[in-house]
């Protein structure tokens, strides 16, 4: 949110500008590092930049599309998203398997100097606005500090009942104040009218579970194969690859069919493959083979991939374009908050071996996701809007 939110004030394109830029300059400095604090310190700062990169870019894509091939071309941001996150772990190990960990963010400098000059000469210069707005300092905080609570709850569940429960409640509570304060205020931090457009808010929980799912599976599943089929940390990666194959395989398609079909449709589908490849896992979780294992996730990934164009369209098209930004940070949070909460629940589920439980407590929010995909837009194009008129 902070991110989306100083992209909305100072301009998406100086914004994703600055992160690729600060990204790289922390890279360079944390292959330099000496000490491990120092690492730690800088792997934060690399975040913030991260942050600031992502929910601009998907603004920046809102504002260079139209309405009839938005979903396409988030079909396409959705499949080099999945690409880089299929790449980076073997590359990482391999990298520091033949010439050390430095080498890690080394890499990183001439990726982000070709993506810092390509953006310069390819993006738009920001429009100049009339009325630049205030940054809510004490709404960012309040935000930055409620968000924390909740995926700190999230963690803890299966771990401590009690600190999930007392960072439960601090969330409950700041989370009432920061939204009563930021009704009031002119520039607010948090558009909290957002979450009362029945769309948003739809997609922002269906991401949420969606990548409870994902997550949780991509972490899960190399424990359970290394353990029952005694598979090597290689071929686990192998099983769990179909997952990420299939999902960049259905994210074009399901960009298509959002500008065809309308935003609802393909997240639904998505939804139902979601639910059925959990089935199947659930089916053979406690006699599994690496095939009925890659086919289940392989059906995971496809629904994934084929829900989150729409889901990303909606979440940028949802609100004005001086607030793009905040709406695809706080679209984006969801997204991470599920893989906190993935990271918790399979931890707890490693710990005991109880894999059949987390797989059934995983189809049970597939199940839910379909709930929450009905509240999108449906139709043929529902989402033209008249400053678009004239770019048609």
């Amino acid at each position: 949110p902070l991110g989306g939110r100083f992209g909305d004030l100072v301009g998406h394109r100086r914004a994703f500008l600055a992160g690729v830029a600060g990204f790289a300059l922390c890279s360079a400095a944390a292959a330099l590092a000496q000490d491990f604090p120092l690492l730690v310190a800088l792997r934060v700062a690399q975040a913030v930049a991260g942050g600031t990169m992502g929910p601009n870019a998907a603004a920046l894509l809102r504002t260079a599309t139209v309405s009839e091939t938005r979903g396409r071309a988030f079909g396409w941001f959705g499949t080099g998203m999945g690409l880089a996150a299929a790449v980076g772990p073997p590359l990482g190990g391999l990298l520091v398997a033949s010439a050390g960990w430095r080498t890690i963010f080394v890499v990183n400098l001439p990726l982000a100097a070709i993506a810092f000059l390509f953006a310069l000469w390819a993006i738009e210069r920001d429009a100049p606005r009339e009325r630049r707005p205030r940054f809510d300092t004490v709404g960012a905080a309040g935000t930055t500090f409620g968000l924390g609570c909740f995926v700190a709850t999230l963690f803890l569940i299966p771990r401590s009942a009690f600190a999930a429960v007392a960072l439960g409640v601090a969330f409950v509570v700041v989370g009432f104040a920061v939204v009563r304060r930021e009704r009031r205020v002119d520039d607010p931090f948090l558009e909290v009218g957002l979450f009362r457009r029945r769309a948003y808010a739809a997609a922002t929980a269906t991401i949420f579970l969606h990548n409870l799912c994902m997550y949780s599976l991509l972490l899960l599943v190399p424990v359970l194969v290394e353990r029952r089929l005694d598979l090597s940390a290689s071929g686990a990666g192998a099983v769990v690859a179909a997952l990420s194959l299939a999902m960049m395989a259905g994210s074009p398609a399901g960009g298509t069919m959002s500008d065809r079909r309308g935003r609802r449709f393909p997240v639904v589908v998505g939804s139902v493959a979601i639910a059925a490849g959990l089935a199947a896992l659930l089916a053979i979780v406690g006699a599994p083979s690496t095939a009925s294992v890659a086919a289940g996730l392989a059906v995971v990934g496809l629904g994934v991939g084929v829900a989150g164009a729409s889901l990303q369209a909606t979440a940028v098209e949802a609100a004005p374009h001086e607030l793009a930004g905040a709406a695809a940070g706080l679209f984006m949070t969801a997204r991470y908050a599920g893989g906190i909460a993935a990271a918790g629940l399979t931890a707890a589920a490693a710990d005991s071996g109880a894999f059949r439980a987390s797989v059934a407590a995983l189809l049970g929010a597939s199940l839910l996701s379909l709930l929450s995909a009905s509240g999108l837009a449906g139709g043929v194009r529902p989402y033209v809007k008249p400053e678009e008129v004239e770019a048609l």
